[in-house]
């Protein structure tokens, strides 16, 4: 599920970013480690968009 996310965000225009991530799962610590990870695939893909 995080790789079909990841790959939503990578389409999305960089000028768009950040777009707003929304993880549902039971189990807390799985989603903060999910939100954490695409929050930081949106940070990564704004540094790059910068350069």
């Amino acid at each position: 599920m995080a790789l079909l996310a990841e790959s939503a965000l990578k389409g999305v225009t960089p000028s768009a970013l950040p777009v707003p991530v929304w993880v549902y799962c039971a189990h807390k610590t799985t989603h903060r480690r999910l939100t954490g990870y695409l929050i930081g695939i949106q940070n990564n893909l704004m540094i790059g968009h910068q350069s």
